[in-house]
């Protein structure tokens, strides 16, 4: 398994490369492409919008998000810093 380098990890996960075909499939004509990055501002914006949902109870919810949070960042740390596979 190939494992990046821990100084990319901001790069690897804030950056996707697009491309759209007209059409339900990749056989359609390409219609647009580009990269879309994330700025390290923006992450935060895009944290703050998360929400728990399935509960009615804001505290849950809070939780809920945490949890997500907790195992997103852990999953990165296994995989930029401790190198490890799944």
């Amino acid at each position: 398994m190939h494992f990046a380098m821990p100084w990319r990890l901001w790069g690897a996960t804030t950056t996707l490369y697009v491309t759209l075909h007209r059409g339900e499939s990749e056989q359609g004509e390409v219609v647009a492409a580009g990269i879309l990055r994330l700025g390290f501002t923006d992450l935060f914006s895009l944290a703050a919008t998360l929400q728990g949902k399935g509960v009615l109870s804001w505290r849950r919810r809070f939780a809920a998000v945490g949890r997500f949070l907790k195992f997103f960042t852990g999953q990165l740390v296994r995989i930029y810093v401790l190198r490890k596979p799944a």
